[in-house]
């Protein structure tokens, strides 16, 4: 059998993970999607890399479910090599916030009841839990913003799910915005992607390769930024996951962490428009895998089942763990 990659995540982040499958081939691994709901009816888990993903999106009773696992697969370390404890840790706002604190990020993020005289503008709004982009374009003024939220509450947004965001001009006053993706393993960082565009909302359908020059492959093979990455991963408590941030003045700042990426992350190396930039970047990411499932040993699964009494006994570790309403076991 090929050395085993166990992704989890919710029923919506196993949609978002397309092509698990083919990406887990190009490194040299079998892949294994398994959703939160599935794990009070398994019965068999066998050796490999545990990535716990998309715990934004997952429910306290899913992160309660999921510490049971990590818990019982850390007594036998060597055969399991587990990512992104399903409770230590701080999903979008929260990381924002520490990130501000930590001073690592020179711009700040507010839920909408804590919009005061002391927000920055301009500002835009955003989801917590999605991976879209903003919801508004900037917005300069507190009434700007007042009519865009008034807009969004109507639409039938959730208010509970929206953030304000302090615009942050990493333009370094040359009107072009880049976007640099890096990725941690564990121990390693290593690089993604990078794009630019002449608009501050730098995604993957308004790259414009032409900005970039020789900035992607310089930035792909040389990781100038390792230091500042595994500092905030540190902060957000979190060993896999995908960083998304811009440079200002030689500091990274942090637009978000995804710990539900690609795993392959080739869809961003493509828009690059740079083939060797794309090879070295093909060629370390799969040095990094190798080197994590070496630590794998081979044998037997265990075989053991997680009741809905321990699920609900251990609710207590995840009641400081903010997120959706928790569902009942039937739903989880």
């Amino acid at each position: 059998m090929r050395s085993l990659i166990v992704h989890l995540a919710t029923q919506r982040g196993i949609n978002s993970f397309r092509n698990t499958k083919r990406r887990g081939q190009q490194l040299g691994f079998d892949v294994l999607p398994i959703r939160y709901s599935e794990l009070l009816k398994r019965t068999e888990w066998p050796r490999g890399m545990y990535f716990f993903s998309d715990m934004e999106r997952a429910s306290r009773w899913q992160c309660s479910i999921a510490a049971l696992l990590w818990q019982q697969l850390a007594d036998r370390p060597g055969g399991y090599r587990l990512y992104n404890h399903p409770v230590h840790h701080l999903r979008r706002y929260e990381l924002l916030r520490a990130l501000r604190e930590a001073g690592i990020n020179d711009f700040n993020a507010y839920r909408l009841n804590e919009i005061t005289h002391e927000v920055r503008y301009p500002v835009f709004v955003r989801y917590t839990d999605q991976h879209i982009g903003p919801s508004t374009g900037l917005l300069h003024s507190e009434r700007e913003l007042d009519d865009a939220l008034a807009k969004l509450l109507v639409q039938g947004h959730p208010p509970e799910r929206l953030i304000v965001g302090e615009f942050q001009d990493t333009s370094n006053g040359t009107g072009r915005f880049r976007k640099f993706g890096a990725f941690r393993l564990r121990e390693h960082i290593y690089t993604g992607h990078m794009m630019a565009a002449g608009e501050w909302s730098v995604k993957r359908e308004i790259n414009d390769s032409s900005l970039v020059g020789q900035e992607d492959f310089n930035f792909v093979t040389n990781n100038p930024y390792a230091d500042q990455i595994m500092q905030a991963f540190q902060v957000a408590g979190l060993t896999w996951g995908r960083i998304d941030f811009g440079v200002l003045d030689g500091r990274i700042q942090v637009w978000e962490i995804n710990d539900n990426p690609r795993l392959g992350s080739s869809l961003f190396n493509r828009s690059m428009g740079r083939k060797l930039s794309r090879k070295v970047s093909r060629t370390i990411r799969r040095g990094v895998f190798a080197t994590e499932m070496a630590k794998v040993v081979p044998g037997e699964p265990l075989k053991f089942r997680i009741s809905t009494a321990e699920a609900v006994r251990s609710a207590s570790l995840v009641q400081s763990v903010p997120g959706p309403d928790v569902p009942s076991p039937r739903e989880a």
